[in-house]
C-alpha cells in the first residue's frame, strides 16, 4: 500500500474509531447510536439473509444505503489529491452499489423457504428413518 493511500484510509477511519471509543466509554453521542444501529442492522440482516428471509435483504439495504453515502463520498474528494484518490473512493462506492444490486436480486428471487426445509423436500430418502 502506498503511503498516501494509507494516510487517506486513516483519515477516514478516525471518525469511526472515535465514535467507537465514545460508544465503549461513558460518552454516547448521536453518531455513536447511529453506528450501533448500523452494526446491528448489518449483523441481523446478514443472519436473516443466510436463513433465506427477504427481510434480511431489506435490513442489509437499510445498512448499505447510509453506510455507502457516509463512507465513500466520491463527490467530496479534493481534486488536488489527484485522480487516483477520486478513483479509489469511486470504486469503493460502486462496489457497494453492486452489492446493493445483488441484495435486491436476492430479495426478488428468494422463495423464503428455510434451507433446512428445502433439503428435506429435495432428498426425502436421506431423511427417512431406517430401522
Amino acid at each position: 500500500m502506498k503511503p498516501e493511500n494509507a494516510a487517506y484510509a486513516l483519515e477516514h477511519v478516525k471518525p469511526w474509531k472515535g465514535a467507537l471509543q465514545r460508544l465503549l466509554g461513558r460518552e454516547q453521542a448521536a453518531d455513536d447510536r447511529l453506528l450501533l444501529v448500523l452494526l446491528v442492522t448489518q449483523g441481523l440482516g446478514a443472519f436473516l439473509m443466510v436463513m433465506n428471509h427477504r427481510f434480511g435483504g431489506a435490513l442489509l439495504l437499510l445498512y448499505l444505503l447510509p453506510a455507502t453515502a457516509l463512507l465513500y463520498p466520491f463527490w467530496e474528494v479534493d481534486p488536488e489529491r489527484g485522480p487516483l484518490a477520486e478513483y479509489a473512493v469511486l470504486s469503493e462506492f460502486l462496489r457497494n452499489v453492486a452489492i446493493m444490486g445483488g441484495v435486491i436480486g436476492f430479495m426478488i428471487t428468494t422463495d423464503q423457504v428455510p434451507l433446512k426445509v428445502k433439503r428435506k423436500h429435495l432428498h426425502p430418502d436421506l431423511h427417512q428413518h431406517r430401522d
